[in-house]
C-alpha cells in the first residue's frame, strides 16, 4: 500500500482485506472462508459503508466515512476491547455450556448450566454420582467438573468432588 489516499481511490481485493483483518480476529473464533468475507464486503457496499472502485476491489465509500469511524487509535482500541469480550449470546441454562476457564475458549463444560446447577447445589445435601464415558466426554472430564465445582459455589458452600478413574469393578460406594 502506498498510502491511505491510494487505498481510498483504488480499494483492496477481498483477499488482501482478509489478510489485514487476520491479526485482529478474536482468539478462539472460527475464521471466515473467503466466500463469507466476500459476502460481508458486498453487504457493506449495499449498506453504503464501502464502495467498489473496480470489480473485486473494496474501499471506504469516501473520506467522510473514514472521519465518521474515528481516528485509527480509537478504532484499534475498540477492536481490541471487542475481541477480548466473550461473544454475547442468548442465554438458556438448559443448553448453554459455559467455559471451564474464561481464558480458554476451547474447553467447555460437558453439561449444560441447568444440570451443573443441580449437580453442584449445596442446599440439596446428598451424594451425586456422574458416570461418563471418556470416549464421549473426553479424558479430562473429571478435571473439568472439579474445576467447575470449585468455581460454581459461593464461599462457605464448597462442594466436595471425588474423582475416580479406575476400572468398573471398583465403582461401588461402601
Amino acid at each position: 500500500m502506498n498510502g491511505h489516499a491510494e487505498v481510498l481511490r483504488e480499494g483492496l481485493p477481498a483477499a488482501q482485506i482478509a489478510t489485514l483483518v487476520d491479526p485482529w480476529w478474536p482468539k478462539g473464533m472460527e475464521r471466515l472462508r473467503q466466500a463469507d468475507i466476500q459476502a460481508i464486503l458486498d453487504e457493506m457496499v449495499d449498506l453504503g459503508v464501502l464502495g467498489r472502485p473496480s470489480l473485486g476491489r473494496y474501499g471506504l465509500r469516501n473520506a467522510h466515512v473514514a472521519q465518521m469511524l474515528g481516528q485509527r487509535e480509537e478504532i484499534e482500541t475498540e477492536i481490541i476491547a471487542i475481541s477480548e469480550r466473550e461473544p454475547e449470546v442468548d442465554y438458556d441454562a438448559a443448553f448453554f455450556h459455559r467455559r471451564v476457564q474464561l481464558s480458554d475458549a476451547d474447553r467447555r463444560a460437558p453439561l449444560a448450566d441447568r444440570v451443573l446447577d443441580e449437580l453442584f447445589d449445596p442446599s440439596d445435601p446428598g451424594l451425586r454420582v456422574l458416570a461418563a464415558a471418556p470416549a464421549l466426554w473426553g479424558q479430562d472430564l473429571g478435571l473439568r467438573l472439579r474445576h467447575l465445582a470449585e468455581s460454581w459455589t459461593e464461599a462457605g458452600q464448597a462442594v466436595t468432588a471425588i474423582l475416580h478413574t479406575g476400572p468398573k469393578s471398583e465403582d461401588r460406594v461402601p
